[in-house]
Parts: C-alpha cells; sequence; structure tokens
C-alpha cells in the first residue's frame, strides 16, 4: 500500500515537473531512479500475498498464475505504452499509469487478508540489516538456500541473453538488425506458453524434475545457439530456450514460497529478488570480457555451463529432490 501511495505521488510529481517544461533527459532519470526503488522496495512484499490470500495447498499454484500474469504484463505493457505515448504524448501514459495506481490503491486498501502474514520485525529499521538478517536465518535452511543458489546460477546464465549475448550474436552472424526482434519475440513466445500451462495445470508436485529439465532446456539451447545457422533455426532456439528458464522459474518459485516460514516471508523474498539481480551485474562484465576477448561462443558456451551447473547442484541435493508440494 505505501509503495502504491508512494508511486502515486511520484507519477503526480513527473507530471506537474513536465507541465512545467523540465528538461526531459534528467527528468527520465530521476523518474527511472525512484521508480527502481520504489519497485526494490515493493517487489518483496507482493510474494507475501499468496501466504495472506489462499489456503495452504493453493500457494504454488496461486503464485503460477501471478507469474504468469507479470510475465504476460512485461510482454504486453511496453506496446501498448508504445501507442499511448504515440496517441496521446508522454503526458497521456503518464495519466494513465496514475489512474492504474488508483485503482491498486484502492483494491489494496479493500482487500482483508484472511490469515496473518507473520511478518518479523527486522534489524531495527535497517534496511541493509534486514537483508543480512535474511541471509543468515535462510543459510540456516538447508532446502531453500540450494534452491537459491541454484537460480543464482540460472540468472547468471540466462538473464545475460537477450541484452548481450544476442545483440553480440547478430552482429557476428551479420544479420539483420530486425533479427534481433525476432529473437527476442521468440523467447518471449516460449516463456509465455509454459507459464500459462503452468498456471492452468499448477506447477508438479515433485518440482525437482520439471526445474531439472527446464535447466538442462535452457542450457542445451545455448549451446545450440553456438551453431545455429539461421535466424530461423535461431528463432527456434530462443522458443525453447524462453520454455527452458520458465519451467524452472515457475516451479522453483511456487516451491521457495511454499517453504519459506511463515514469519520470513519479507526478508527471504527480498534475498530472492537479490539472487535474481545481482548475479547479472557480477555475470555481465565477465561474459561481456570473454565474448571480446575470444568470441561469442565461448561466452554462450560459459553461460551455458553455469545453467548447467544448477541442474548438477538440484539433482545431487537430496533435500531439493524430496520437495513435495500439495
Amino acid at each position: 500500500t505505501l509503495t502504491t501511495a508512494a508511486s502515486i505521488l511520484q507519477y503526480l510529481t513527473f507530471l506537474i515537473l513536465l507541465h512545467l517544461h523540465v528538461p526531459l533527459l534528467p527528468l527520465l532519470l530521476i523518474n527511472a531512479l525512484v521508480l527502481g526503488s520504489i519497485d526494490g522496495f515493493a517487489t518483496p512484499s507482493t510474494a507475501v500475498y499468496a501466504r495472506l490470500l489462499v489456503s495452504a495447498e493453493d500457494v504454488p499454484r496461486a503464485v503460477s498464475i501471478t507469474n504468469t500474469r507479470g510475465l504476460v504484463v512485461g510482454i504486453l505493457a511496453p506496446t501498448i505504452g508504445g501507442v499511448i505515448v504515440s496517441r496521446w504524448s508522454l503526458a497521456g501514459a503518464l495519466w494513465v499509469d496514475l489512474v492504474s495506481f488508483i485503482g491498486v490503491l484502492a483494491v489494496l486498501i479493500l482487500i482483508r487478508p484472511a490469515r496473518s502474514s507473520g511478518a518479523t520485525h527486522g534489524s531495527g529499521g535497517h534496511i541493509g540489516g534486514d537483508v543480512l538478517e535474511g541471509i543468515t536465518h535462510l543459510a540456516h535452511e538447508k532446502c531453500l538456500i540450494e534452491l537459491l543458489l541454484s537460480l543464482i546460477l540460472v540468472s547468471a546464465g540466462m538473464l545475460t541473453v537477450n541484452s548481450l549475448a544476442l545483440p553480440l550474436l547478430v552482429r557476428s552472424r551479420h544479420w539483420r538488425a530486425s533479427s534481433l526482434g525476432m529473437l527476442s519475440t521468440a523467447w518471449s513466445a516460449g516463456s509465455l506458453i509454459v507459464s500459462v500451462l503452468i498456471s492452468a495445470r499448477g506447477p508438479a508436485r515433485r518440482p525437482v524434475v520439471l526445474m531439472v529439465a527446464g535447466v538442462v532446456l535452457s542450457a542445451c539451447s545455448c549451446f545450440a545457439l553456438m551453431v545455429t545457422p539461421t535466424v530461423w533455426a535461431g528463432i527456434l532456439v530462443m522458443a525453447c530456450m524462453g520454455s527452458g528458464v520458465v519451467l524452472f522459474t515457475g516451479h522453483l518459485g511456487p516451491a521457495f514460497i511454499f517453504l519459506t516460514p511463515e514469519g520470513e516471508m519479507s526478508r527471504f523474498s527480498s534475498v530472492l529478488h537479490l539472487a535474481q539481480v545481482l548475479p547479472v551485474a557480477v555475470a555481465a562484465p565477465v561474459i561481456g570480457t570473454i565474448a571480446q576477448r575470444f568470441s561469442v561462443q565461448e561466452a554462450l558456451l560459459t553461460m551455458g555451463l553455469l545453467v548447467l551447473g544448477a541442474g548438477v547442484l538440484l539433482c545431487t541435493r537430496k533435500a531439493v529432490r524430496d520437495i513435495v508440494l500439495p
């Protein structure tokens, strides 16, 4: 509720400054910084909703449905936003955002959770202390720390594909610039199809099997991309890669949240969010250096091996193999 209210205040401020003809570039940069900060607070808290609003046995499927809707919005929103900006200018898009956030705030105020969140008190209000305390507590949860380590490996290998590997690959193969958009769209399409299927059927009761399958499919797609001869073959490979990534994350997320102790939801969700963001910041310069010093193929090989490492971790840990969802 607080982060939604902060977003409303931020959009109002942006509209006022835009009306006062403040230079657009610094305004956009500050806006991105503020929105990123708000999102950093909001993302971990949203994971608590499934535990608050549905019964325990329905948590895995609720998480899957939430993830699918987020993926759909992530795919459609840039296109819709572009249409709004082209027809009604940036101010029109800001008004749409403002109205949508007011609607979200109204819903959040009306919602009454069925049960307590069991939230903990944190480290005296210090954000860094809360994160460190969450990591400390997480280290005692053997199964969860292994899921987290596998996510770190997959994030380091896969989340740099669209932003780094694909542009380098398209340039090295002398493909058209439009090919990059087609390859990225194939990733999104594969991700969306698998995500919808998981939402419709719910995650598997023994998620480790499909998590490993997703990891292997993603890694093999990375290796296949090394020798892909044409754009159309690359489109097929990218669709398989997107499917594999969501097959993995679509089962890891529900399992992680279901197994998280009631009183640690916010803390552990914060650590889970960091496990998806920080590996990219570390891996991107390393993979970029490998591509520069050697070739794009060696960079893709490194990415695939990182992802396969997650599969080895999942297969060799008995605590993970024994996870059973309701």
